[in-house]
């Protein structure tokens, strides 16, 4: 199985480079095997934030929800086996909007965080299980609100962190070590799956 990263409006960044690897360390000594990780760089390497005021203002002028997710399903329709999807905020409003498509090729799960825009279409129905993480509020809406009307929606799971947004990005201002290290010290798709059949 690969597991396909759909970046935040940072798109590709050294940071992400080091959750993957953080990954791939937790799964290879949770299994003994090292999985198959690609981003999805919705910028296609050409540019690199570091700051998240510029980063929204790029992604709010050149890319929006309904593009990142159709150059996500590019990326799906040109991988083999099963593929197992991880969104961070606006790539997670992406998979969201993905999941809902018909004939989509093979997904074996997916986990959204905080995809805070996922409230826009929050009568999309998936076609896949979708485990989405929320923080613990969010200054435009009611994330327990929001949960409440997600949960009623097969294929659907749903948490919150005790965090704020962006608790999983090291250039966030919502970033949180102690989060990011529980999330990434397990073996993410192997946990989620767990969690979905209990």
């Amino acid at each position: 199985m690969t597991i396909l990263i759909f970046p935040d409006i940072f798109g590709h960044t050294p940071a992400l480079d080091r959750l993957v690897t953080r990954m791939k360390q937790a799964a290879e000594e949770k299994t003994g095997q090292t999985p198959a990780v690609e981003i999805l760089d919705p910028y296609e390497g050409t540019i690199l934030f570091r700051r998240e005021d510029k980063a929204y203002r790029y992604f709010t002028r050149h890319m929006d929800i309904p593009g990142y997710s159709r150059l996500a399903l590019d990326r799906l329709a040109a991988m083999d086996g099963p593929v197992f999807i991880l969104g961070f905020s606006v790539g997670a409003a992406a998979l969201w909007h993905l999941s809902g498509q018909a004939g989509l090729p093979p997904v074996a799960g997916a986990m959204g965080f905080y995809g805070s825009r996922i409230r826009d279409h929050a009568d999309i129905r998936p076609q896949f299980d979708i485990h989405l993480v929320f923080p613990e509020t969010e200054p435009h809406f009611d994330v327990d609100l929001l949960m409440s009307e997600l949960k009623k929606t097969p294929k659907v799971s749903c948490e919150k962190a005790p965090g704020g947004h962006g608790f999983m990005n090291a250039y966030s201002n919502g970033y949180s070590p102690d989060l990011y290290h529980r999330f990434t010290a397990v073996d993410i798709p192997k946990r989620y799956t767990r969690s979905r059949a209990e």
